[in-house]
C-alpha cells in the first residue's frame, strides 16, 4: 500500500479548511489526527502536536488582527 506523504503546507492547508467557518470541531479535529497519522505516518501524539501549534498560531493572528 502506498503513503501519501504530508507536507507541511498540507497540514496548514488542511488545518485552514477546517477553521474557514471560525471554529475547529472536535469532529474536525480528529479527522486531522486522522489524516496526519494514517496517510502522514506520524504518531498520534505528535500529530497533536502539530495540530496544537496550528492552533495556537491561528488564534495569535485573530488576535493581533482584531480591531
Amino acid at each position: 500500500m502506498n503513503k501519501i506523504l504530508i507536507e507541511n503546507a498540507q497540514f496548514t492547508l488542511c488545518y485552514l479548511l477546517m477553521a474557514s467557518d471560525g471554529t475547529v470541531s472536535d469532529v474536525e479535529k480528529n479527522l486531522f489526527l486522522e489524516i496526519i497519522t494514517k496517510n502522514g505516518g506520524f504518531t498520534k501524539s505528535y500529530a497533536e502536536s502539530i495540530f496544537n501549534g496550528l492552533h495556537k498560531f491561528a488564534k495569535t493572528l485573530s488576535y493581533k488582527y482584531d480591531y
